[in-house]
């Protein structure tokens, strides 16, 4: 038997306002405004819609035992937008992205490879991705990061839409080196291909919703029961061995639909 099931949960969501970026001290929150949901902020005359993406050239953490708010870390190497990021032993890994060019008007794919250690407050360069891509998405399973799918450039160009990507591979950060997986049986749309782990599994449900399942012992993916709706630019996670679904896009517009997945039963 297979088995999709809607669950209900309940989102708390902020009103959109413009807010000013590239403030290493900003002003909020205060005792007037202690609610006001904080933003990362940069270097550069920019503002932004609190929700929307946003490029910029450092990082931000946020401590749960300290009520101020945000506060600024040491940069990434490079300014980059949509890259993937995954905790390993304590340190944060980040992979690709994509960053401007020099004439400012296109983003390029890259393959570089940082990791933050939280215990000296730096970032280090660790060996790149084999293939440049932007969007990817990172699960951890047996001590490996696999790395999984989004979008690349297309012939080297990039004027040009971007080329999704099937690509699999996978870090080791105990030796810093990079192997090749077999690829995703097709090309996610439009590059989205968000990941899990479960047990000794690796869960990927693509854009429109094809749900492919990886054996790391035979190296391959198995496709299994797609998502009862057609959607995309959705987030998931695992929990109990089970993989929950949230919000994302339907035909019809942004959706807040959630469905939990259960691989024991396909």
């Amino acid at each position: 038997m297979r088995e999709f099931r809607p669950i209900v949960i309940i989102f708390l969501l902020a009103n959109p306002f413009v807010l000013p970026l590239c403030d290493h001290n900003p002003p909020w929150p205060t005792e007037d405004t202690p609610n006001l949901p904080p933003v990362a902020w940069c270097n550069g005359d920019l503002t932004a819609l609190v929700g929307e993406a946003i490029s910029f050239d450092g990082s931000q953490s946020y401590d749960p035992d300290n009520t101020t708010g945000w506060f600024a870390l040491t940069p990434l190497s490079i300014p980059r937008r949509l890259p993937a990021s995954q905790v390993f032993e304590g340190r944060v890994h980040v992979f690709g992205g994509a960053l401007l060019d020099p004439s400012g008007m296109y983003y390029v794919p890259t393959d570089v490879t940082e990791v933050y250690d939280p215990s000296t407050g730096n970032w280090s360069g660790l060996a790149p991705m084999p293939t440049a891509r932007e969007m990817v998405t990172a699960a951890n399973l047996d001590d490996r990061l696999y790395i999984i799918g989004g979008a690349k450039l297309q012939n080297g160009d990039p004027t040009l839409p971007r080329e999704s990507s099937d690509a699999v591979e996978v870090y080791d950060p105990a030796n810093d080196t990079w192997e090749i997986r077999n690829p995703l049986p097709r090309q996610p749309f439009q590059g989205w291909a968000p990941a899990t782990s479960t047990d000794d599994t690796i869960i990927v449900i693509e854009n429109t919703g094809p749900t492919y399942v990886y054996d790391k012992a035979t190296d391959t993916w198995t496709q299994k029961t797609s998502v009862p709706v057609s959607i995309g630019n959705h987030a998931i996670t695992s929990y109990d061995g089970k993989v929950y679904l949230f919000g994302g896009i339907l035909q019809t517009g942004v959706t807040n639909q959630t469905w939990i997945y259960d691989p024991d039963v396909d």
